[in-house]
């Protein structure tokens, strides 16, 4: 099977997966569309499975694309770094390439906070992505990033040599819409009848606030399950449920009155940068010393 892979087969579906299509990728690649669909469908006959669904013209990657892309991305990140720096324009310094991946339950202004100083580094490009937290820390193992920013701790046993730091600590707060009937402190009644828009199952947030409220006695309903922060602040505002937030993400909809504060609750939201422990290049570390500051 290894003698049957052809790197140009795994370049042309790389270039598809990323552009999403057919004629970009042929844009890109300056070559016609039926050369790529060709060399699409002779990978995809040496693999022995499809990589696409294909409906009404247009590709979307299945479950296989999807984990061939994985690798890909691996194996032609090297790539795009050897151009970088060996084949830039001559006459001028390249510039590193800084690669960041933040999970999608930290909240955009919390990270932005942090991310603005790397941005703002003239010899540094920032690639960012963004995406739940198990994709964060598989493109972290995987070396496609250099360093993530998430909202839960890494157990040092769950990735060897991949090292995390605590950043920050933020209250966590309890929020309504601005039209619910609802003082200010009362948590309890707003429990027992309004559902509660909770994070994802096996979340670490979720356990602390299952914890927390299960020592409390409270039972509420879930209203649905999402890490989604901005989704979670849009369906509060509209009153379908409640919300348990870090501080960050809501200060713009509080002064808005976009939502309305009922609570802090006993639990704090964190930030932690995550980054190879070992074999850290000087654009990571650099990066490290400015998110700590």
């Amino acid at each position: 099977m290894a003698s049957q892979l052809n790197f140009n087969h795994l370049h042309y579906f790389h270039v598809v997966a990323r552009e999403g299509s057919l004629r970009a990728a042929a844009d890109r690649l300056h070559v016609t569309q039926p050369t790529i669909s060709e060399q699409v469908r002779t990978l995809e006959s040496v693999l022995g499975t499809e990589l696409f669904d294909r409906r009404g013209g247009r590709l979307q990657l299945n479950e296989s694309g999807r984990a061939l892309l994985r690798e890909t991305e691996t194996m032609f990140a090297a790539g795009e770094r050897i151009e970088q720096r060996f084949l830039g324009a001559p006459g001028t310094e390249p510039r590193e390439l800084l690669r960041v991946a933040v999970s999608s339950s930290v909240s955009r202004s919390f990270s932005a906070g942090y991310l603005m100083p790397l941005l703002d580094d003239e010899d540094v490009t920032v690639r960012l992505h963004v995406g739940e937290h198990d994709r964060v820390i598989h493109s972290l193992a995987s070396w496609e990033v250099d360093l993530a920013l998430t909202s839960e701790p890494l157990p040092p046993q769950a990735e060897p040599g991949i090292h995390c730091e605590r950043l920050a600590t933020r209250p966590i707060l309890a929020v309504v819409g601005p039209n619910a009937d609802f003082a200010e402190g009362s948590l309890e009644e707003a429990l027992a009848v309004t559902p509660v828009y909770a994070y994802l199952a096996g979340s670490q947030r979720r356990m602390e606030l299952d914890t927390w409220m299960v020592g409390r006695g409270l039972s509420p309903r879930v209203y649905a399950e999402t890490n989604d922060l901005p989704l979670m602040i849009e369906a509060t505002s509209r009153g379908n449920c409640l919300a348990f937030l870090p501080e960050p993400s809501v200060e713009g909809p509080l002064e808005r009155g976009e939502v309305r504060r009922l609570a802090e609750v006993g639990i704090s939201a964190e930030a932690y940068v995550l980054y190879h422990s070992q074999e850290t290049p000087a654009r990571v570390s650099g990066a490290v010393r400015r998110l700590r500051s």
